[in-house]
């Protein structure tokens, strides 16, 4: 299962800069797209197209249309925009197994060492289910959000505020989503108990209100739109 997230790209570039590699696209004799994606410079297909190469992309001319994918992380990019400074891309998602004990996990595609971070204006935490409690982790002991959801069969809830669904807030500088939870209670017989994965909210809660909130055919439609 694999979701849209986004990724804001970290350059020293100044704005005035940018605009220009913006209008010149790729480098000249370099490949400008693939698929429906543009790809501008510093971003590039071969070692003599890419600035370097944490910015180095590869075409999957297997598929119609073509995909793009970041080499560095092997993610499949939806938009890049230097203008804005982000690259839109997708990253698999991984299910909640339940547990009474607390539990450490990770989530997505780790960017430490790269020119990326995870933007914070654009990505939340999202958990879908009512099982769990998430408290997300800027290092290994400390503690920067989490939150829980209750159940309830007759919510009306679409905007994923509480009910079987909630967010958590993400910090500026993240590279890398790492999360403790705990179950809190689910039969012996459950080993799935839920998602917490990074996505963008604008994508997240367009479908989540286009299918009424967490119900069975909002997971049917994530499982039934996989890419892995």
């Amino acid at each position: 299962m694999r979701l849209p997230l986004i990724l804001r790209l970290v350059s020293t570039l100044c704005l005035a800069t940018t605009a220009a590699l913006a209008l010149s696209l790729a480098k000249p004799g370099c490949q400008e797209t693939c698929g429906n994606v543009t790809i501008p410079y510093p971003f590039g297909i071969g070692s003599q197209c890419y600035a370097n190469s944490s910015f180095a992309v590869i075409c999957d001319n297997s598929t119609n249309p073509a995909r793009l994918y970041l080499s560095s992380i092997q993610s499949e990019i939806l938009n890049i925009s230097l203008v804005d400074g982000i690259v839109r891309v997708v990253q698999p998602v991984s299910p909640l197994n339940c547990s009474s004990e607390m539990r450490r996990q990770s989530s997505g595609k780790a960017l430490l060492g790269s020119p990326f971070t995870i933007s914070a204006v654009h990505n939340s935490v999202i958990v879908l289910g009512c099982r769990n409690t998430v408290w997300l982790l800027a290092n290994e002991t400390t503690i920067v959000g989490g939150c829980t959801a209750i159940c309830s069969e007759n919510s009306t809830d679409t905007r994923c505020n509480g009910v079987s669904c909630c967010q958590i807030t993400i910090p500026q500088g993240l590279q890398e989503l790492q999360f403790t939870y705990r179950s809190n209670e689910f039969s012996n017989n459950s080993t799935f108990c839920g998602y917490a994965f990074l996505a963008e909210q604008k994508w997240f809660l367009e479908d989540y209100r286009r299918y009424n909130g967490l119900q069975s055919n909002f997971l049917d439609h994530l499982t039934k739109n996989s890419k892995m």
